[in-house]
């Protein structure tokens, strides 16, 4: 009887400490940053190549992208294998870094991994070789980009869950073996929905890897014909094209939070006007935007070259999306959206709030990554991101950052000259982009089935029960703190409020426009 007990109360106690350790470890937040290798040959001062990377900005470090080539994996730049001693020499300054090979990308193709997956012994090639490559090369895992599983052969979404399920069984073999820390095993998946559930076993993904980023961005680009926010956080009730209806989608399928890493972009979306009498979200805008003078993509600009933009009287017509919290305006008949560091904040707000793994950021070379451009230092973007991920804290974060009133059709109140309404929302998801393309951005189209639920409101003043009233000063659009509440801010679109929650021990800064950590009411 002794022994039992004593077996009891070790089995009690590894199972405590097991919980233990997963609970700390799910809270320490990542933000995972893509280093594109085709980027070393954009024109100076644009150019950007492994040493100008701050290895302290990120958690992990993606070197994107190499390829599947007769089931092995195979670089694509004549100089990939000296790049990648390269990027995992960033270990030396920072060995809290984590490196990993990306494989796949938008121009890849399905081919490849398709006939890589779909025999048992193409797959022990691809996971075999792959292992010894990573180790050899200095990586700490994989991060698959497949674009996507399911396009073209239906059996690919069946065989790329095998994929991960043999994989993650040969990288705890081959840790216990050597007695190395297994390699990470990753993903980054698709933000359309009708894409998804055509090439993802969802709880596959969250059982055999350790943490998968969602592209939630590129919900409208220049293969369409009119104008739309990039990267919404949310839509009015009907559209679902929007990184909440995104997420919601993954969760339900079967992906917890604590795998779930949400995408950023550092890049906007541009497009060619047809009238400068009409710069609206929705505008006919039948052309894509000028192509940057560095990145070198019409329709896509990094923030660097935005900020150009921005010095040169963009600033006069700059409106943000209070729902979708994305920026936008024109410079004549060019038309850009994009995200600023106050919109990532109130996206970060979003992750934190929900407890998620961390952020995602496509791509590093985006942001003014020299500090000649925006005049907000090197690296603007993701130095905002990182000093939130890095300062999260080891707090619960539990309540569901956003919860909003139904929306409909505005109120006969007009809205404020300055500020024009989103679009109305389409009636089919929209077309898939061009089939040809550069190795640049990964895009998405998406087409989520969830809609957000009603949720009431404390009132500013009087009854707690009262519901929250959208007050009339900037024509039913903008920010309010709760009347009581430090933690929790009101967002009033149309005069329709939506109740977001700080992040735990952050509260709302009313002149900032975001939550802050350890700022203090009325301060």
């Amino acid at each position: 009887m002794k022994v039992q007990t004593i077996l009891v109360h070790i089995a009690v106690l590894c199972f405590l400490l097991c919980l233990s350790v997963d609970r700390v470890s799910g809270q320490e937040k990542k933000l995972v940053c893509y280093f594109p290798n085709w980027t070393q040959y954009r024109p100076a001062p644009g150019t950007f190549k492994v040493k100008d990377i701050d290895p302290f900005l990120c958690t992990h470090l993606v070197f994107a992208f190499s390829k599947v080539v007769n089931n092995f994996l195979r670089g694509y730049e004549y100089n990939d294998d000296t790049s990648w001693r390269q990027f995992n020499a960033l270990k030396n300054s920072n060995p809290q870094l984590k490196t990993l090979l990306g494989v796949g990308g938008y121009s890849h193709g399905a081919a490849p991994f398709t006939a890589m997956v779909a025999t048992a012994g193409n797959r022990k090639t691809f996971i075999d070789s792959t292992i010894q490559l990573l180790r050899t090369r200095g990586f700490d895992g994989l991060d698959f980009d497949w674009e996507y599983p399911g396009d073209s052969v239906a059996s690919d979404k069946q065989n790329f869950a095998i994929l991960l399920r043999e994989f993650r069984t040969a990288v705890q073999e081959e840790a216990s073996r050597t007695g190395r820390p297994p390699l990470l095993l990753a993903a980054a998946v698709a933000a359309g929905i009708t894409r998804a559930e055509k090439a993802y076993d969802v709880p596959a993904l969250n059982q055999y890897l350790d943490f998968v980023s969602i592209m939630t961005y590129d919900y409208h680009g220049t293969w369409e014909k009119v104008t739309g926010l990039a990267s919404p956080l949310a839509a009015p009730a009907g559209d679902d094209l929007n990184v909440e209806s995104t997420v919601q989608w993954y969760m339900g399928q079967g992906l917890t939070p604590q795998k779930l890493v949400m995408g950023l972009p550092a890049f906007g979306r541009s497009w060619t006007l047809a009238s400068v009498s009409d710069t609206s979200v929705g505008a006919p805008a039948p052309t894509p935007g000028t192509k940057g003078r560095f990145t070198g993509e019409p329709g896509m600009l990094s923030y660097y070259e935005i900020c150009e933009y921005l010095y040169r009287g963009m600033t006069q017509t700059l409106q943000l999306d209070p729902l979708g919290q994305v920026a936008y305006g024109n410079l004549g008949n060019q038309w850009v959206t994009f995200e600023n560091i106050s919109t990532l904040n109130t996206k970060l707000d979003y992750i934190l709030n929900n407890n998620f793994a961390g952020a995602m950021i496509w791509s590093l070379d985006h942001d003014d990554f020299t500090g000649a451009f925006c005049a907000q230092g090197r690296n603007p973007l993701f130095s905002a991101v990182s000093s939130r991920i890095k300062n999260a804290g080891t707090g619960s974060f539990t309540t569901p950052i956003v919860t909003s009133a139904p929306i409909t059709a505005a109120p006969t109140t007009a809205a404020p000259t300055t500020r024009v309404p989103t679009t109305p929302p389409p009636t089919t998801p929209p077309p898939p982009p061009p089939t040809t393309t550069r190795r640049t951005t990964r895009r998405t189209t998406a087409a989520p089935t969830t809609v957000r639920t009603p949720a009431t409101s404390p009132g500013r003043a009087g009854s707690p029960d009262a519901p929250f009233e959208c007050p009339d000063d900037k024509g039913g659009y903008g920010y309010y703190p709760h009347p009581t509440k430090c933690n929790i801010y009101f967002t009033c679109y149309a005069f329709l409020p939506i109740e977001v929650s700080c992040p735990f021990d952050w509260n709302f800064n009313p002149r900032a426009q975001h939550c802050e950590k350890d700022y203090s009411c009325g301060a």
